[in-house]
């Protein structure tokens, strides 16, 4: 990027995903959850129910499947390949819904948010944060992990400004006050990051979903670099 100046508009976050509670019986012969991330309760949170339960089954999904969601996110960023991969997943819902939930619809930037967060938070952890703080546009442009789309190049550059206050909003709870604290804390990275004259609206998931994908994109290319460290 060589342009820096942009108008951010951060509105409300709004429903992603929908999920409808439900009293259904595990199948037979088994009443034990075959996945510990699953979504066991449906939230009591009117407002965040839809977010907190999408976030809980992508990021379930990416533990328990951890091949195909990494093959759906080394997809461009939401490309139209990347969004025929997430339609195109396996979702075992009695894996990582659970008994609680009946029914979940859900977007592929939600999903892909999802996927990219679970890996950042516990596959990758902020032990490279420093070094993603200190890659140049150059270097980054010559890696592998270049940015193939301008999505990808505004999440990587949003990743590179500040990967802690990036990492930091992944470590909150959705819907809590901590995460809209932590997006706010980000709105000046956002702005900085897009190319003069853009207009763009972000909600709280939107930037939830850049931050993960943006880390997650450097994170793991720099692990596929270099596997020693």
């Amino acid at each position: 990027m060589t342009s820096w100046k942009c108008h951010v508009f951060l509105i409300a976050a709004g429903f992603l995903a929908a999920a409808s509670p439900a009293r259904a019986e595990p199948e037979s012969g088994s009443r034990i959850d075959r996945s510990p991330k699953a979504v066991r309760n449906f939230p009591n949170d009117p407002e965040n129910a839809g977010r907190i339960v999408l976030n809980q089954y992508s990021r379930c999904y990416a533990a328990s499947n951890s091949t195909k969601a990494a093959a759906a996110l080394s997809l461009p960023y939401l490309s139209d390949e990347q969004g025929a991969a997430v339609r195109n997943l396996n979702r075992k819902l009695a894996d990582c819904l659970g008994f609680a939930v009946q029914r979940i619809s859900f977007s592929a930037p939600a999903m892909v948010g999802g996927m990219a967060e679970e890996f950042v938070l516990n596959t990758y952890g902020d032990a490279n944060l420093p070094r993603v703080a200190t890659l140049t546009e150059d270097a980054m442009f010559a890696s592998s992990f270049k940015p193939r789309n301008d999505g990808e190049d505004f999440a990587q550059c949003v990743a590179r400004s500040d990967p802690k206050g990036a990492y930091a909003i992944l470590n909150t709870k959705v819907g809590s006050e901590t995460e809209s604290a932590a997006v706010k804390a980000l709105v000046p990275v956002l702005g900085s990051c897009l190319t003069a004259g853009s207009n763009i609206n972000l909600n709280t998931d939107t930037v939830r979903f850049i931050s993960a994908v943006g880390l997650y994109r450097i994170l793991s290319g720099l692990a596929a670099a270099d596997p020693g460290k």
